[in-house]
């Protein structure tokens, strides 16, 4: 419009001028950082050339022993438990009388450490690495770590941390619990929303 031409002309040329070829400056000053900052994102160049594709498997094996059963609206699947695994060859829980005598006292009363803390103890004790401990709840590893994390991919979590894989990632699976417990799923196979609802109530009610 005329009176902002006026008022642009007025910052030029009067006594504001210095002033407006500042804020002008100021301004492809900022213009020309954002542009530095930005980065485009090629979208086609990443995107599937056969379309969407369901990221699930069509087949899944079951441990020895699992069953299925099926009931009026849903499925159950039973999973026995995990048996423990034996003890490794030259695998040997450390006594609490081989620690050194300033940590014995935390370990009062107990006489050794268990598989899991036996495999961590001379990292955790002796060294500054990072420890990311992924074991089974009752395993031992509470005295160890206060982190809780829900990402299953503990290598993730290990870059997250800066964890080094080779002397501070320490990863053991269900077979490592101290009480191995079976495993149920129940998947509903009704349709209809307000059925599955109420479904879903009962089944969770009754087990």
């Amino acid at each position: 419009s005329p009176i902002a031409l006026t008022a642009v002309a007025g910052l030029s040329e009067g006594g504001d001028g210095e002033r407006g070829r500042e804020w002008r400056g100021d301004r492809e000053m900022e213009n020309s950082w954002l542009k530095g900052q930005r980065q485009m994102l090629d979208l086609d160049s990443i995107s599937f050339h056969q379309g969407g594709l369901l990221m699930a498997k069509k087949r899944c094996e079951l441990p020895p022993g699992s069953f299925r059963t099926t009931s009026k609206g849903y499925e159950e699947v039973h999973v026995p438990a995990l048996k423990q695994k034996p003890l490794a060859e030259g695998e040997e829980l450390v006594k609490i009388s081989d620690m050194p005598d300033w940590a014995e006292h935390a370990f009062r009363g107990m006489k050794q450490l268990s598989r899991v803390q036996s495999r961590v103890y001379e990292t955790a004790l002796f060294t500054t690495e990072n420890l990311l401990l992924c074991a089974p709840t009752g395993a031992g590893k509470t005295r160890l770590v206060g982190l809780s994390t829900t990402k299953p991919n503990y290598e993730d979590v290990a870059l997250l941390l800066r964890v080094d894989k080779s002397k501070g990632l320490f990863y053991f699976d269900n077979s490592y619990r101290p009480c191995p417990l079976d495993q149920q799923y129940i998947g509903i196979t009704v349709k209809k929303p307000l059925q599955r609802f109420q479904l879903m109530n009962e089944v969770c009610y009754e087990k």
